[in-house]
């Protein structure tokens, strides 16, 4: 028996979300793919540029973002963002999104864990990648992005011993 109430409460766990905070949510299934659709309520934040406090809903943009919320299967948040327009300015901006950081197409959980994941020396760009359902490039860019690893000095004089091997 199919219970909706239990799946949605089931999709807010995961997402660390409140009831309050969803307007609409539902879950798709597709082969090994989860895509989650979901609409938050709106909380239109004040104008960045002039502060009006009045902002109106221009329109919606899907956002499909990659979660791996699943470690069984690839997940994909199908999130549709508000986009606000200032009455007073013009200006046009997006809510506040509690899945990535600005600009990205991965949730900020997926780039925590493959962080986490490269700390055990014995992973690849690769392995990492393939669990988390993103491409090895994309795992090497939020690695350089997110860690600055200082390089050891070198002393003041080396020594190297040559040795030739010769093969007769």
């Amino acid at each position: 028996m199919f219970d909706e109430n239990k799946e949605k409460q089931f999709i807010l766990q995961l997402f660390n979300l409140e009831y309050s905070d969803v307007q609409e949510v539902s879950c798709i299934r597709a082969g090994n793919t989860v895509i989650i659709d979901i609409i938050l309520v709106s909380d239109p934040v004040p104008c960045p540029i002039c502060g009006c406090d009045q902002p109106h809903i221009k329109n919606y943009v899907t956002k499909n973002i990659t979660h791996s919320v699943l470690s069984d299967r690839r997940c994909t948040l199908r999130y549709h963002a508000r986009r606000y327009v200032c009455p007073v300015c013009g200006k046009t901006y997006y809510e506040h999104n509690p899945f990535v950081f600005k600009s990205m197409k991965i949730s900020a959980l997926t780039v925590y864990n493959i962080l986490n994941d490269l700390k055990n020396y014995n992973e690849t760009f690769s392995s990492v990648a393939k669990r988390y359902y993103i491409s090895s490039t994309t795992v090497a860019s939020i690695f350089d992005s997110h860690v600055d690893m200082k390089r050891k000095k070198l002393p003041e004089m080396i020594n190297f011993d040559e040795v030739i091997c010769l093969q007769i």
